[in-house]
């Protein structure tokens, strides 16, 4: 069956938001007209889910199955067909995937926030005809790499084309207008932005914290900077927490964070900024963050930041990343 290009662009959108790398909810594309689905709900655990498109989608129901024998699984599958309304394919996801970590205990990925609108975001486009790779690059731009030119004033329109796209994307997300976290450039320079961290998973320790942090210091909010390489998208950003003073969450001394994805080897120039930025917030959940409301209470430097995060790259190039220490 011919498949048209909006319900493609949303599908390559579902690949994006869910590779094969993500921690509880994966989707593979086995064809063009069927996504295979592993929903992992812990270790040694998961369920798989199959959706087949039908020859009159969206008119007619999408087709769902699962080997499961989980009536709770059935139900919601049959919920999907029963509810059916013409709605596009990421919306129907969403309806999915909001069930199954309502019903199986699972904390919600940011992503699902990415998908109320229900469809793939106008930012968004997929190169063709291979579907599942996501152009973040113009023409122009993709010549310039290919000729390996490598002058300043070639790194610095790459970098500048990139971080206009990005900072409008990510002013116009459904992140910002929901109040996740903010953005603004510092200085207004498109090479300096400042990020707020305002909402975290409700009953983490750090979404608490920053009840008390307002009561006692007049802000709730974990402070960013990011800051873009001239070669950016090709090199990573240097992102630092500003303030609070911040214990564990994968924050070190001098308030660099503990992650792969922002060193020369984790790093992908596909990778987009208000995915960072959400990654960033889940890593401090993950990692147990608090803030330290007792001590020394000024903000981290940009000096000292960059010095424990190379340290930090140093020890991890010699003994490996897998799981960092939360300390």
């Amino acid at each position: 069956m011919a498949v048209s290009e909006s319900v493609q662009d949303d599908m390559a959108y579902l690949l994006y938001l869910f590779p094969a790398s993500h921690p509880t909810f994966q989707i593979v594309k086995e064809s063009p007209t069927e996504l295979k689905c592993t929903f992992i709900i812990d270790e040694g655990e998961v369920i798989d889910v199959k959706v087949t498109l039908s020859d009159g989608f969206p008119e007619t129901p999408l087709i769902w199955y699962s080997s499961s024998d989980d009536l709770r699984v059935i139900e919601i599958l049959d919920c999907l067909v029963e509810t059916h309304d013409g709605s596009g394919i990421v919306r129907y996801f969403r309806r999915l995937l909001k069930a199954l970590y309502s019903v199986f205990d699972v904390v919600e990925p940011p992503q699902l926030e990415r998908m109320k609108d229900g469809k793939c975001p106008p930012w968004f486009t997929r190169k063709k005809p291979d579907d599942d790779i996501i152009d973040l690059t113009n023409s122009d731009d993709e010549k310039i790499v290919s000729t390996g030119k490598t002058s300043e004033s070639v790194q610095d329109t790459v970098a500048l084309k990139r971080l206009m796209k990005e900072f409008k994307a990510v002013s116009e997300s459904d992140s910002v207008k929901n109040g996740i976290f903010s953005v603004s450039l510092i200085g207004d320079c498109l090479f300096k932005w400042e990020v707020q961290l305002k909402k975290f998973y409700e009953g983490s320790r750090l979404a608490k914290d920053l009840i008390t942090l307002k009561e006692q210091q007049g802000y709730d909010y974990v402070l960013l900077n990011i800051i873009f390489p001239k070669a950016y998208p090709f090199d990573p950003p240097f992102v630092h927490v500003v303030k609070p003073i911040i214990n564990n969450g994968f924050v070190v001394s001098g308030g660099a964070i503990c992650m792969e994805l922002l060193t020369p080897g984790g790093w992908s120039s596909c990778y987009l900024v208000e995915s960072l930025i959400l990654q960033i917030a889940a890593t401090l959940v993950e990692g147990e963050a608090d803030i330290v409301f007792n001590g020394n209470l000024s903000n981290y430097s940009l000096r000292k930041a960059r010095a424990s995060f190379k340290m930090l790259d140093i020890l991890h190039r010699s003994n490996g990343w897998g799981q960092p220490n939360k300390s």
